[in-house]
């Protein structure tokens, strides 16, 4: 089947890069809005759109292969970037065709020729790991698909409308993305970008879904802390206390053999950090007790 009928408009079921795309010019069509106005939308908001989730650029080659018409190629819009688009469509035809797009055809089951088949790899059953993002406990979106049964696309689509970046969650690509898997060597996905979620961004979450959900174990800990944070590698008391009194008595063996005065200095201010050093490790055991 090359096209679909959604409300009483023929769409042509275009592909791009294994996932189902619409054209800006589809949007218009199937919302029954002027010709250009998806278009101005997408300009207009075009910095919240990521390139390669949102969006993709098709070249004039591959025109034919997407079902494009425009000789010059064009830009194809995920489930994720049309939901972007149509938020503020609020008529209700408009809630009727998204509903009708989104399920019947962004999510509808695609038949995979044979040969497919054969050469695809029996994927992994999800398996929940707990991981880390510089040292905070944090989820991706395939967790709390798990944990809430939403799709991911949807999760994505929230948290960049109903949290905040940088502090609810971080998006994490390259280098970032490296880190994070050296942080999480058991963390085995195969993921070109990634969101991490932390305790606020899941909060704000599953109030924005409404749903019942039970807060994972890593993100109620009162103090998650990764094996190299621990404290019981920090130096004591005593160690403070043993080093500052070492470095006055070489202090005072500097005097009695008339050393340099840039030599004092430079142990004045030794003593000087070992006594910071000591009040504040003294301050947190006052703390703790």
């Amino acid at each position: 089947m090359n096209e679909i009928v959604i409300g009483t408009t023929n769409v042509s079921i275009k592909e791009y890069k294994g996932q189902r795309v619409v054209t800006l010019s589809d949007i218009d069509t199937v919302h029954g809005r002027p010709k250009g106005t998806a278009r101005k939308r997408f300009n207009d908001n075009k910095g919240h759109f990521i390139y390669g989730e949102d969006y993709f650029k098709v070249q004039p080659s591959e025109n034919r292969t997407v079902g494009i018409a425009s000789p010059n190629g064009g830009i194809v819009l995920t489930e994720s970037g049309y939901l972007m688009i149509v938020k503020s469509f609020t008529d209700n035809k408009a809630w009727d065709v998204q509903r009708a797009l989104v399920k019947s055809y962004f999510r509808a089951k695609q038949e995979k020729p044979p040969q497919y088949e054969q050469l695809k790899l029996e994927e992994k059953p999800y398996e929940y790991i707990d991981k880390f993002y510089k040292g905070q406990p944090v989820l991706t979106s395939a967790d709390v698909e798990h944990f809430s049964g939403i799709n991911h696309t949807r999760i994505d689509y929230a948290l960049r409308n109903v949290c905040t970046e940088h502090k609810d969650y971080e998006y994490i690509a390259d280098d970032k993305l490296v880190e994070f898997k050296k942080e999480n060597p058991k963390y085995m996905r195969s993921a070109s970008r990634l969101f991490v979620i932390f305790k606020s961004g899941f909060d704000k979450l599953v109030r924005h879904f409404g749903i019942k959900v039970e807060t994972p174990k890593i993100m109620i800990e009162e103090k998650t802390i990764k094996d190299y944070y621990k404290p019981s590698i920090l130096p004591t008391d005593d160690d403070y206390i043993t080093a500052l009194n070492v470095l006055k008595h070489v202090k005072m063996c500097a005097k009695l053999a008339e050393s340099k005065p840039s030599t004092q200095r430079a142990l004045d201010v030794a003593i000087s950090f070992c006594a910071v050093a000591l009040g504040e490790v003294s301050a947190i055991n006052y703390c703790k007790s």
